[in-house]
């Protein structure tokens, strides 16, 4: 199993075929929730480790992020992983969007 690399985004580990269609269906509803009650959201992945199914958190200017669970989905009452832990680079939800109509097809 290949490591994460610090700027590694959704795109980066749908092309490694880490996670799929379902995953990023389930992050774009967290995220559009998210948005809906804080303005613009962006979601980092957490690269700490090796490759495997990421926790991911959203966060948007001047609010708390929200961390969630990228097994379960069930967003964390804390942020679980250092600073360092997360990649460098997010991406917005009309970007999400783009890349789940990409894996419909």
């Amino acid at each position: 199993m290949r490591a994460f690399q610090r700027d590694d985004t959704l795109a980066d580990i749908i092309d490694r075929q880490i996670v799929g269609q379902d995953f990023v269906e389930r992050l774009l509803a967290h995220m559009v929730d998210f948005q809906a009650n804080n303005g613009e959201a962006r979601v980092t992945l957490c690269v700490a480790g090796e490759e495997h199914t990421p926790d991911y958190r959203i966060s948007a200017p001047y609010v708390l992020s929200r961390v969630v669970d990228g097994v379960t989905h069930f967003v964390s009452c804390k942020d679980l992983a250092p600073e360092h832990a997360w990649s460098t680079r997010t991406l917005s939800v009309p970007q999400v969007r783009e890349l789940l109509a990409r894996l419909s097809g």
